[in-house]
């Protein structure tokens, strides 16, 4: 009886959890959602640029697919100390030799990387003026004073602290933990209208 009441209390704390959990989700969805339309509206208006030779630069990042996380990868490196190749960026963006070399042939001529022939490779790293630039658009993104980001940090690391106390509980008591693809979260009742 007194195992029966343990295990009773072990599924509800689970089933209180993962109400919370849901939750805190759906409250990180909503910043999620709301971050990414402002990082779009950051991307067309271009308020982080200083002058034309920067918004034509922005305007072609925005209009290549692959010239965003390209410049994401060679500003890493430029941070990192690092130079990248040809062979990384393919790597590490997902994209062919051919459109790499096309885009980084732009960013030279646009003057936001620098080129170094290194033994057997061409190395690149960001400029001056392409560090700039990210350096205001990540302030102006991520660290402006009403930023909601700090909460969502938050509520990302309560979520994760739940999911573990979820798997302690459930490996404790044999039950296997849930699964976000096998269960599903209870629906809204839906009235019929009748016409």
């Amino acid at each position: 009886m007194n195992e029966t009441l343990q295990s009773l209390t072990d599924i509800e704390k689970v089933h209180k959890i993962r109400l919370i959990m849901d939750y805190l989700q759906d409250e990180i969805s909503k910043v999620v959602a709301k971050r990414e339309i402002q990082i779009f509206r950051m991307h067309n208006e271009a308020t982080y640029i200083v002058d034309e030779k920067e918004r034509e630069w922005i305007v072609y990042l925005n209009e290549c697919v692959y010239g965003r996380p390209l410049m994401r990868y060679v500003c890493l490196c430029t941070l990192e100390n690092r130079w990248a190749t040809v062979p990384d960026i393919i790597t590490s963006i997902g994209c062919q030799d051919k459109t790499a070399r096309l885009t980084l042939r732009k960013a030279l001529d646009s003057g936001m990387v620098i080129l170094k022939k290194g033994e057997k490779k061409l190395l690149y790293q960001a400029t001056d003026t392409a560090m700039s630039i990210y350096s205001r658009y990540i302030k102006q993104l991520y660290l402006e004073q009403n930023s909601p980001l700090p909460s969502m940090f938050h509520e990302i690391m309560q979520y994760r602290k739940l999911a573990d106390r979820l798997v302690t509980i459930t490996k404790e008591e044999g039950l296997l933990p849930g699964n976000d693809y096998q269960e599903k979260r209870p629906s809204l009742p839906v009235e019929k209208v009748n016409n």
